[in-house]
């Protein structure tokens, strides 16, 4: 809960300051950007409707939820741990 509220007080008092987390392979340093999509992907389905409503949004959020959309496929299970990445 820490952590959710962490995130919640910086989107509110801080935006500019937000940045995902994202897994890292410790064997090779790769970041494992799926399980952050994948997460993504679950919160947004529990409010469709307002996440659509930024697909018909201005040109560049429109792209970017496209993108977004694009780049969901299955996670590796990789051993990893978690690091901001700016």
């Amino acid at each position: 809960m820490e952590h959710y509220n962490g995130v919640a007080r910086t989107l509110m008092e801080r935006p500019d300051r937000y940045s995902p987390l994202f897994s890292v392979d410790t064997r090779n340093g790769d970041i494992l950007w799926e399980l952050w999509i994948e997460g993504f992907e679950k919160a947004a389905k529990l409010r469709p409707d307002v996440w659509q409503k930024l697909s018909n949004a201005d040109a560049d959020t429109a792209a970017a939820m496209r993108g977004i959309d694009g780049a969901r496929r299955p996670s590796s299970a990789a051993t990893n741990t978690w690091h901001e990445i700016p």
